[in-house]
């Protein structure tokens, strides 16, 4: 066994997986919900949505309430610079997609017209995205990725019908596609309707026309499988009276529009909670439950796009941080499925300050890399394609078709990935990064991480390694009472793995059928062998 020591580096993998995983951020479903930049350092995280921006159109002023995380809403220029500072480190230090969630279930806010659904679109351009308004509540520098649509009620502030505001929300989105158009950034809209199919306020219409969903580019659709349980409305929650119907339903829609559905769920049980009746009412199901609807959906529909937490600050209460850490990591090992990001970056960033990994090579590993390994009865090397000094090698870009999507190859420095069947352009690793290969997947390592896995930090072996064991077991150590390392993992066997939650090693946790345990720094994946 090979032990190779990431002496003070910052290791950054680019998983490129089928399925994301979305949470929200912002309301303090448990009031120790951390920053965002907290959840923004974890892998478990591929977009969070800021919510919400809980008063607009009808109100007569736009703004974000983020539940006490400021000392006041967001409506003014600068009111929250210090939340602006931080979605740009998400962006920039942990590759994160950061979207800002209209609606929620309380606020101030409605569309009464067409023109005024025009002019929130203009003023949530220039407010919180690329535009240059003269009032950015965030900071003039802070720019989210784009908006998530969470229309939970009819117009609050006039009381009036969900007819025709409905079709109002398809043209606010309509009308921010076209800012987007102007912008060589990646931009993206997101819905999150009720499993109640179609959603009373967000769509899709089926004989009506003209709802967000119907007449809306969505690039994907968190369904909310909660709030509607086996005694409560529709019974669409995980595997209720009418969950297999809407799950299908939704899968169609996606599948028309070529958008991606993800299965949305509650982070914890509601009782776990102080205040039980600020978070979800039912929807709540085991791990087990959880990764079995996740399996059926990502085997049975090509639009399957991964898992929606409500809300990241789950992981604060008892037993959150394993359940959480453990369905993350399970919708990131999934290999089916369509990647609601396409090919504008990576679906899964973990960065991590690393201090000791130990891995066992493989000669047995299947790749559409071009990974060298070699085991002997001294050393082992792992050489990258990108290991010469510095961060730029060139390569040759694959063409045409390719054996399974969410695969990825290097191509120099940089990577390309297998997307419904076809290669990718080529794309780019950040910023003083380059391409390494692990198996099916790639790195983007730092370029002294790179240089310095040559040369100075492989450590010997005395024995031959055993090639038929492609993964790490790991000792029980690295869990440290105090907190600071809660979420890390290790793989503990071929196909299993535990994770640090609040300072002690949870139960072993087993991958996906047919995947296996591949150590990262201080996380794992489950990925094909």
């Amino acid at each position: 066994m090979n032990k190779i020591l990431l002496l003070n580096a910052i290791l950054v993998g680019c998983i490129a997986a089928s399925s994301i995983t979305v949470g929200f951020w912002g309301q303090k479903s448990s009031d120790q919900e951390q920053n965002l930049l907290h959840y923004c350092a974890e892998s478990n995280w591929d977009v969070i949505n800021v919510a919400f921006v809980s008063e607009f159109g009808s109100s007569g002023y736009t703004e974000v309430n983020l539940a006490g995380h400021t000392a006041v809403n967001c409506r003014n220029n600068g009111d929250c610079t210090s939340v602006g500072n931080e979605v740009t480190a998400c962006q920039q230090t942990y590759g994160k997609k950061v979207l800002l969630s209209l609606g929620g279930a309380a606020g101030n806010y409605g569309l009464a017209s067409a023109s005024q659904a025009n002019d929130v679109a203009d003023e949530i351009w220039n407010k919180f995205l690329g535009g240059n308004g003269a009032i950015r509540p965030f900071g003039p520098s802070a720019i989210f990725d784009g908006v998530d649509f969470d229309i939970e009620t009819p117009n609050q502030v006039t009381g009036a019908s969900r007819e025709p505001q409905a079709a109002f929300y398809a043209t606010l989105a309509t009308r921010l596609r076209s800012h987007f158009s102007s912008s060589n950034r990646n931009y993206y809209v997101s819905a999150s309707p009720q499993c109640v199919y179609p959603d009373a306020m967000l769509g899709p219409d089926g004989t009506k026309t003209g709802t967000l969903l119907t007449a809306a580019q969505v690039d994907w659709a968190n369904i909310q499988f909660y709030n509607n349980g086996f005694d409560r409305c529709d019974g669409c929650n995980i595997f209720g009276s009418s969950y297999a119907t809407r799950l299908g339903q939704w899968a169609s829609w996606a599948a028309s529009k070529q958008s991606s559905f993800l299965i949305g769920v509650p982070g914890a049980d509601q009782a776990r909670f102080a205040d039980s009746s600020s978070y979800c009412q039912g929807g709540y199901v085991s791990l087990q439950t959880l990764e079995s609807a996740l399996s059926q959906a990502c085997s049975s529909y090509a639009n399957f796009g991964g898992l929606m937490i409500f809300d990241v600050s789950a992981e604060e209460v008892s037993g959150g941080q394993t359940y959480i850490g453990s369905a993350t990591s399970y919708t990131h090992g999934l290999s089916c499925g369509r990647n609601p990001l396409g090919s504008s970056g990576p679906t899964s960033t973990v960065a991590t300050t690393a201090t000791s990994s130990t891995r066992s090579p493989s000669s047995t590993r299947s790749s559409t890399t071009s990974s060298t390994r070699s085991s002997t009865t001294s050393t082992s090397a792992q050489t990258p394609t990108t290991s010469a000094p510095g961060c730029s090698q060139s390569g040759t870009p694959s063409t045409g078709s390719c054996p399974t999507s969410g695969y990825m190859q290097c191509v120099g420095s940089n990577y390309q990935t297998c997307t419904n069947g076809q290669w990718s352009g080529v794309q780019a690793c950040a910023q003083g990064t380059a391409c390494s290969p692990s198996g099916n997947y790639i790195y983007c390592l730092s370029c002294s991480q790179l240089t310095g896995t040559t040369s100075s930090t492989q450590a010997t072996s005395s024995s031959t390694t055993s090639s038929s064991n492609p993964i790490t077991t790991s000792s029980s150590g690295g869990c440290l009472p105090d907190g600071s390392t809660d979420g890390h993992s290790e793989c503990t066997g071929t196909s299993t793995y535990h994770i640090c939650d609040h300072g002690a090693w949870s139960a072993d946790q087993s991958c996906q059928s047919g995947l296996r345990c591949s150590a990262s720094g201080a996380y794992v994946y489950c990925i094909q062998p």
